[in-house]
């Protein structure tokens, strides 16, 4: 078995219990609704450099808490943040390297 290179549509729709993600460097993409309703969680790490608009599914990242935070390589953090805002994390998540 390979290195884990995308999350599926709905893998971890409206789970409340996870409260910390970190996407590894070798995750391509990530299917719509996959973080969807995942209102307890505060903190995602982004170490993957490549995501991008076409393989991040709509709504990956809704209704989620307001006290997110994502940390991701700074070379990617504009991109990244532009990106998640339009699949659906909270406006008032923070960014940071």
């Amino acid at each position: 078995m390979g290195p884990v290179t995308s999350i599926d549509d709905n893998a971890f729709k409206d789970n409340t219990t996870i409260n910390e993600i970190t996407i590894g460097k070798q995750i391509k993409s990530i299917g719509k609704n996959a973080f969807d309703g995942c209102e307890n969680l505060k903190k995602i790490i982004i170490k993957s450099e490549k995501l991008k608009a076409g393989n991040v599914g709509k709504n990956a990242f809704a209704n989620g808490s307001d006290e997110v935070i994502v940390k991701t390589l700074k070379k990617k953090l504009e991109a990244y943040k532009k990106l998640l805002k339009k699949r659906g994390i909270s406006k008032n998540a923070s960014f940071e390297s």
